[in-house]
């Protein structure tokens, strides 16, 4: 599985953006004009894709593309099998 370029994926559609002008260190709330509902509605597409739960006390701190890559990745493993993810 290739959380980075699935996760850029669903950004690029989600925000109107091509793939490629998503890059780890675009800001989603100042680059690509995010706000608390876009946000919401990005993390809840995340979970159902990866088939995984995020605490909002888990997401508190997400900021970049990259953050979300980190994250995903931390919860499914590097290898995109399931490490202490909550399945849905």
């Amino acid at each position: 599985m290739d959380i980075a370029g699935e996760s850029i994926q669903m950004i690029a559609e989600r925000f109107g953006y091509l793939p490629e002008e998503i890059r780890p260190e675009t800001n989603l709330m100042k680059d690509l004009s995010a706000d608390s509902l876009d946000f919401v509605e990005m993390v809840m597409q995340m979970e159902d894709h990866f088939g995984l739960s995020a605490p909002d006390e888990d997401v508190e701190g997400i900021r970049t593309v990259g953050d979300i890559i980190a994250y995903v990745k931390r919860r499914l493993g590097d290898d995109g099998a399931c490490v202490g993810a909550k399945i849905l």
